[in-house]
C-alpha cells in the first residue's frame, strides 16, 4: 500500500514538472479559496496534498479549491455528478503495540515503536456534485492589494489585443490559459496578483501561446497534455514570455526562477531532442516579434545605416 501510495503522490508531481508548471507556485490569488480547504471541516490541506489537490484543480478546471468526502457531501443533501472522479488525500497512520494481556497485538492509532504507514482517502470538489441548496461559501481571501500598471509592458499587451483579428482576453477567472477553439486568454484579475510582474509574466505566457492559433503563425498547439507537441508549446510560451518581459523591462528574481524551472523540466523531459531549445528559441523569437513588432522594425530601420557606416555598399 504504502508504494502504490508514493507512486500516485510522485506521478502526479512529476507529470506536473513535465507539463512546466511548478504545482507550489502560483503569483496569483484564488477568489475562492486560496489553499485546497475541506469545505466541511473548514481544515486546509497539508503537505503533499496541496500540491496534488492544486494540480487536480488547475487540470479540471474546478471554480474552488474546497473539497470533501463522500460521506461528507452526501450529510449536506448532495450527490457527486455521475462519472467525477475523486482525488487521494494522504495521511500517515501511526500504531502502538498493545500491552500485554490485552488480547492480540492488534494495532490502535497512536504514537508508538512501530513505523508508520501511509494511507490515502478520496475527496470531491464540491463543484464535481450538485446540491439540494446552494453551499454558502466563506468570505473570499483579501486580494493582495492595488493593481500597479506597468506602463511598458501594458502597452504591448494592449496593443496585441487591440489589433484586429486578436484573441479576446477574459479577466476574472481563477486559471491562467488560452483556448485555442476560442482564441480566448482567460486570466485571473490583476488585482489577485502579488505582484505586477507576476501578472505580466503569466500575460505573456498565454498570449504567446496564442500566436500559434491557426490564423497566426500556425504552430501546433493543441496536443495533449504530456505529448511531444505540448512540450515544445510550453517552453516556447515560456520563452516568448521571457523575452517579451526583456523588452518590457521587467526582471524579478521569483520570475526569473520561476522560468528557470519551466524551463529545465522541459530540457530534463526532451533530453533526448537535440533541436528543442533551437526550435523552440526560433519559435519564440516568431511569437515575440508577433506580439511586439515594434523592435523588429526599428532594426530593419537602422540597419542600411549601422552598415553604411562599416562600407557597405548600399
Amino acid at each position: 500500500m504504502n508504494n502504490t501510495v508514493y507512486e500516485m503522490i510522485t506521478d502526479a508531481i512529476i507529470a506536473s514538472l513535465e507539463k512546466g508548471v511548478v504545482p507550489w507556485f502560483q503569483p496569483w490569488v484564488n477568489v475562492n479559496g486560496d489553499m485546497p480547504s475541506n469545505f466541511f471541516s473548514k481544515t486546509p490541506y497539508r503537505g503533499a496534498n496541496v500540491m496534488t489537490l492544486a494540480i487536480t484543480g488547475l487540470a479540471r478546471n474546478y471554480p474552488t479549491n474546497f473539497y470533501g468526502t463522500f460521506a461528507q457531501i452526501q450529510k449536506a443533501g448532495g450527490q457527486v455528478k455521475k462519472g467525477e472522479k475523486a482525488a487521494p488525500v494522504v495521511f500517515w497512520k501511526f500504531f502502538k503495540e498493545k500491552a500485554e494481556g490485552e488480547g492480540d497485538a492488534e494495532a490502535v492509532e497512536g504514537e508508538g515503536k512501530r513505523p508508520p504507514l501511509l494511507r490515502y482517502y478520496s475527496v470531491f470538489n464540491i463543484a464535481q456534485a450538485d446540491f439540494a441548496f446552494p453551499l454558502q461559501l466563506p468570505e473570499p481571501p483579501t486580494l493582495p492589494g492595488t493593481f500597479q500598471i506597468l506602463d511598458n509592458a501594458e502597452t504591448i499587451a494592449r496593443d496585441y489585443f487591440a489589433r484586429p483579428g486578436a484573441p479576446t482576453l477574459e479577466h476574472g477567472t481563477d486559471r491562467a490559459c488560452y483556448h485555442p477553439t476560442k482564441d480566448r486568454v482567460a486570466m485571473p484579475s490583476p488585482e489577485q496578483f502579488f505582484k505586477a510582474e507576476g501578472y505580466y509574466s503569466t500575460l505573456f505566457h498565454e498570449m504567446t501561446h496564442s500566436t500559434g492559433h491557426k490564423s497566426r503563425l500556425n504552430r501546433r498547439i493543441e496536443g495533449g497534455q504530456g505529448s511531444k507537441d505540448y512540450s515544445k508549446e510550453e517552453l516556447v510560451a515560456e520563452l516568448g514570455a521571457a523575452f517579451l518581459r526583456a523588452r518590457a523591462g521587467i526582471r524579478t528574481v521569483q520570475e526569473d526562477e520561476q522560468s528557470a524551472a519551466y524551463i529545465a523540466s522541459w530540457l530534463k523531459v526532451l533530453r533526448h531532442d537535440k533541436k528543442l531549445v533551437v526550435f523552440a528559441g526560433a519559435q519564440a523569437q516568431k511569437a515575440a516579434d508577433y506580439i511586439d513588432p515594434a523592435p523588429v522594425a526599428q532594426e530593419a530601420e537602422a540597419a542600411p545605416v549601422a552598415a553604411g557606416e562599416v562600407g557597405a555598399p548600399w
